[in-house]
């Protein structure tokens, strides 16, 4: 019996901005996977329609290779992560914690560089 190989992997691409934007988020993440935040930076093509559409201009990049699209202990990083984002008062020392990995983008500021 022969086993067929799995498909070759595929970036997704971001909603159109009409979809986007009507769902009307009211936090964004941005956390491709197999990305770490450096490259995820340097997509601007996948950044741009994010922050378009965000309401609050509540928009996340992290580190998706580290953080997010991992099983196992790195769940508890993931919500730590999401808590401080959502809720910064309560969670301000999760933020620090995990600096190296979130970054909040302003709205209409040029996107930082690592």
């Amino acid at each position: 019996m022969r086993q067929s190989a799995p498909p070759p992997a595929r970036l997704h691409r971001p909603l159109p901005p009409p979809s986007s934007r009507s769902s009307r988020p009211k936090w964004c993440w941005v956390k491709p996977c197999g990305f770490d935040l450096s490259r995820t930076l340097r997509e601007a093509d996948l950044i741009e329609p994010v922050r378009a559409a965000a309401v609050s201009g509540q928009v996340y990049l992290t580190d998706g290779n580290a953080v997010f699209n991992r099983p196992g202990p790195r769940l508890l990083e993931s919500l730590e992560i999401l808590a401080a984002c959502v809720h910064p008062d309560l969670f301000e020392d999760f933020r620090h914690k995990h600096r190296a990995v979130l970054i909040q983008l302003e709205r209409g500021a040029a996107l930082p560089e690592l």
